[in-house]
């Protein structure tokens, strides 16, 4: 196998780049299924939880927030 110069090198790289951006542009996003609704998450829960109590939404958000951050620092 022959050395390939730096010019042919960057020809085959920008031809498989070339080939990821086609790939790429033919992709389309999936349906979503239209089978069972997706299982709730915490912070579905949370607001539901909250609306139950008779809170508005910027009470609502607020302790979204609150939890939010409590969970990042968990998490640090």
């Amino acid at each position: 196998m022959e050395k390939f110069s730096w010019k042919n090198g960057l020809l085959i790289i920008a031809a498989v780049v070339l080939n990821c951006v086609i790939c790429g542009a033919l992709m389309k996003p999936l349906d979503a299924p239209k089978g069972k609704p997706r299982s709730k998450n915490f912070f579905d829960r949370l607001i539901e939880k909250h609306f139950r109590k008779g809170r508005s939404q910027s009470e609502v958000s607020e302790n979204m927030q609150k939890h939010a951050d409590m969970l990042h620092a968990v998490q640090v």
